[in-house]
């Protein structure tokens, strides 16, 4: 059998992107009929039960930006696929298999999730507490929230007792009665991944970057692009850089 690799996995990317590198690299593989390889100590392994060969030897890269390598084998795919064009044959059902990640945090039966990033994205642009605080309002959300920050400063979950931080504020989103996403790849899969009343921040031309602490309006929809400025040339339209799977 022909074999294609990611062997970017857990070097290139933090959670979230991961998942949309897996997530490609598996739909590349099944739709040809590839086997895949992905590295033996990537984390997804042990945390979504995933089972596929170890990397067996070096193949040529091909990067997302690349031409003509479509349909290619014995080649490694590295990038972040998350445009449409990589996103529009994925198919989400068979995500959600995939990364399905069965609850073991005592929750509340109702609440709701805000994601805040912050210190890594001091140079992308960062949205206000009290931003999400008015839209949380304008969409009549009255269940509790509950605030997951990567500055503890905004966060307040130290009651939940967490064991694994990042995987618990994962599963804190995915099993939220709404969620409130920020443009991160990170919440974006946990909505992806949930049943949640998803809404989302619209910053694609709108947020500025390096500018801390913004105001921007919030959609209902977990389809938003995350990215604030286009960063393919001659690709312009917004809807390019929505993420959803499918045609």
């Amino acid at each position: 059998m022909h074999k294609v690799q990611c062997s970017q996995l857990g070097s290139n990317g933090r959670f979230g992107n991961q998942l949309f590198q897996y997530a490609f690299a598996r739909t590349y593989a099944d739709k040809f009929g590839y086997e895949l390889e992905i590295p033996l100590d990537w984390e997804g392994r042990s945390i979504f039960g995933i089972d596929a060969p170890p990397i067996s030897c070096k193949m040529q890269e091909r990067n997302e930006g690349d031409n003509g390598w479509f349909g290619d084998h014995d080649i490694d795919l590295t990038g972040y696929f998350t445009t449409r064009n990589y996103t529009k044959y994925m198919d989400r059902s068979e995500i959600r298999k995939w990364f399905y990640l069965e609850n073991y945090l005592d929750l509340p039966e109702r609440y709701t999730a805000v994601h805040l990033r912050r210190t890594d994205y001091s140079t992308i642009g960062t949205i206000s507490k009290e931003c999400v605080e008015h839209w949380i309002d304008k969409f009549n959300v009255t269940d509790p929230i509950i605030y997951l920050s990567d500055d503890t400063s905004l966060s307040n979950i130290n009651e939940l007792n967490r064991k694994h931080h990042f995987l618990d504020d994962f599963l804190i989103m995915i099993n939220s009665t709404n969620l409130f996403r920020c443009h991160s790849t990170f919440s974006w899969w946990a909505g992806e991944l949930s049943n949640s009343r998803v809404l989302s921040p619209i910053v694609f031309n709108k947020l500025q970057i390096c500018v801390q602490d913004q105001f921007v309006d919030f959609v209902e929809g977990n389809h938003p692009a995350l990215c604030p400025r286009p960063f393919i040339v001659g690709q312009e339209d917004s809807k390019f850089y929505d993420i959803y799977f499918g045609e």
